[in-house]
């Protein structure tokens, strides 16, 4: 699976780091690779010294969009996959890492459950904002209480300012 097939499938990083030679610089690798050092894997902590930054919101929303896999832990797969699609994705690319961040389950679908959550900690409103609840309701386009991908994608594609506003910090550099 790569990126920005209409498949249902989550983001794969091998498949996109099978094209890293095109999407990104030799320059840009070798700064990704010396920035990364001989980890396997990083949590959350070794994330916040990555960045260079103390812990706050925003890191901990970042960090879940470079968790492709929700596993808690970034793999250099998921790390360099990130930084390349946030630099020289497609916007339908960007749009599927979005996706996935939201969707916490990784089966495919947002449920409200999960939206509330992601816009609650992307975009910091309060989880029984009328803003989510509407928001929710209008990209459910069938009524079936999830957002399928291309829901997602057509929600934003009618909507970006309401639906970068619902993703906050995660819309930067992704979708704007």
């Amino acid at each position: 699976y790569i990126m920005g097939t209409n498949s249902s499938q989550p983001i794969v990083a091998s498949d996109v780091l099978k094209e890293i030679q095109q999407r990104a610089s030799k320059e840009v690798i070798n700064k990704l690779k010396s920035d990364w050092g001989n980890r396997k894997e990083i949590g959350y902590d070794e994330f916040c010294e990555l960045m260079e930054q103390n812990s706050s919101d925003e890191l901990k929303c970042l960090f879940t969009l470079y968790d492709i896999n929700h596993n808690g832990k970034i793999s250099w797969k998921e790390y360099v996959c990130t930084v390349v699609l946030i630099m020289n994705g497609t916007l339908k690319e960007k749009i599927e890492l979005l996706f996935n961040a939201f969707d916490e389950n990784r089966d495919g679908f947002i449920t409200k459950k999960e939206f509330v959550s992601g816009v609650s900690k992307f975009a910091k409103f309060d989880e029984h904002s009328e803003f989510i609840e509407q928001t929710f309701q209008e990209c459910d386009k069938n009524k079936d209480e999830t957002i399928s991908k291309a829901e997602f994608i057509d929600y934003l594609n009618n909507n970006p300012d309401r639906l970068s506003k619902a993703c906050g910090i995660l819309a930067v550099g992704l979708i704007t």
